[in-house]
């Protein structure tokens, strides 16, 4: 089940980046949408008499003895989501008749095949009883109702354009973009082989293979500088003087006593 069913062939150019669940993961907007959902593993499993709870049974309490209950829970997730299918075998039966315990299978070890409508489960080649196996599948293939479809199937077209939009955006930060460091040389006007050097040496201390692309080389006559400020620029509170509005109005509230005004000269006005 890891490979999309049915299989979406090799792709053809160089230019592909999702095909198949392991390369969707390789997206990060896939990985932390799976973190989140994975927090359904610390939750409980609770049973149920109809709408009345019951004692926990210790097979909802640990499924399986040898892991912890949320990494069995956030096994089957990750399985429901990416491959649309997340199947667990029961291994023992209690004294009563049900399920003592069960070990979840990864979904790519299972395979799904159809025999007079029923569907038949194979694991890891070798038929199942299909009484102890627990499927759960998201929604249903129109042409095999008794598989699921995943979120990479489902989308795999937009996973592969978001794959190659991050792909072309990691190698223009590689140094197909603009540089994002600029050197200064201490000559007005260095000769071209000692730039040359310059920059081989750059490349064998940062990259390529450090994601740093190569710099910007600048003399000391054309270095570049920073643009000058502008009013309102954050940081330059002090070079801007207030607003007239806000002197005219202190000034409306001032008393010239030695003059015999009881209010200022200055005029109020609504804007700068």
């Amino acid at each position: 089940m890891t490979q999309l069913w049915p299989p979406v062939g090799a792709p053809s150019t160089l230019t592909r980046q999702v095909w198949d669940t392991e390369t969707a993961r390789t997206i990060p907007g896939v990985g932390r949408a799976l973190a989140i959902y994975g927090l359904l593993g610390q939750m409980p499993l609770d049973a149920f008499r109809g709408i009345r709870p019951v004692s926990r049974p210790r097979l909802l309490d640990r499924p399986d003895p040898d892991h912890s209950r949320p990494w069995f829970v956030k096994a089957h997730v990750e399985d429901y989501m990416l491959h649309g299918n997340a199947c667990h075998l029961v291994t023992s039966i209690n004294a009563e008749g049900w399920p003592g315990s069960a070990r979840w299978f990864p979904a790519h070890q299972w395979t799904l095949t159809s025999e007079d409508g029923a569907t038949v489960y194979w694991l890891n080649g070798r038929r199942v009883d299909s009484r102890y196996v627990v499927h759960t599948q998201r929604g249903a293939d129109p042409s095999f109702p008794g598989r699921g479809v995943g979120v990479v199937e489902q989308h795999v077209r937009a996973l592969n354009r978001i794959g190659l939009e991050e792909a072309t955006e990691s190698e223009n930060l590689r140094g197909r973009g603009m540089p994002g460091v600029a050197v200064i040389t201490p000559q007005k006007e260095p000769k071209s082989t000692d730039l040359d050097a310059a920059a081989d040496k750059w490349l064998e201390k940062f990259g390529p293979g450090t994601g740093s692309g190569l710099p910007a080389f600048f003399p000391a006559s054309r270095a570049p500088r920073p643009a000058p400020r502008q009013r309102g620029d954050v940081g330059d509170r002090e070079s801007v003087p207030a607003p007239d509005v806000d002197r005219a109005r202190r000034g409306k509230n001032e008393i010239d006593h030695g003059r015999g005004h009881s209010r200022s000269q200055v005029t109020e006005r609504s804007g700068p």
